[in-house]
């Protein structure tokens, strides 16, 4: 959230771009903000355009987010189809809350301990749950964005020689 005028600015910007797409591409907390608290604000640009909705919602990081969490994309885009993609290995979800402890010397130098204080499901990846229901539909063994022509196609565009 910014100042007002700055906020508008990016909602009236948002209003002239979203009509011209059927997808919508973000992190959970993006398209989870873009959904709850954007749509309501979004206006077309001219009266021809019904209210604006996806029909395809692709979620990326989703393995960073808890089980619990995921259900904010489908209640907010409960018509789309949802397309989610994370890794299931790189780390799992944080939702830990801290809590002050002082130290036994008269209260000097507090020190926080981080401790989960919600329980296994919230520290239970989406992609955790479904892989024990055995319904991952696609799982890359290789990291792939980094090899062959790809690479090299970066390396030759973004650094070029001199």
């Amino acid at each position: 959230m910014g100042l007002p005028a700055w906020e508008e600015g990016c909602f009236e910007a948002i209003s002239h771009a979203v009509f011209k797409f059927d997808i919508l591409v973000g992190a959970p907390f993006g398209v989870g903000q873009i959904g709850e608290y954007s749509l309501a604000r979004i206006k077309p640009s001219c009266k021809l355009y019904p209210p604006w909705k996806p029909s395809l919602v692709v979620v990326d990081e989703t393995g960073r987010i808890p089980e619990v969490r995921w259900w904010i994309t489908v209640s907010v885009f409960p018509d789309a189809v949802i397309l989610i993609i994370g890794d299931t290995g790189q780390s799992k979800p944080t939702p830990s809350s801290v809590r002050q402890l002082t130290d036994q010397a008269h209260g000097r130098n507090p020190k926080p301990e981080w401790k989960c204080v919600f329980g296994y499901k919230r520290t239970l990846s989406i992609f955790k749950r479904v892989e024990a229901c055995d319904q991952i539909l696609g799982h890359l063994s290789n990291d792939r964005r980094n090899r062959g022509d790809i690479a090299n196609w970066a390396r030759e565009e973004s650094w070029p020689r001199s």
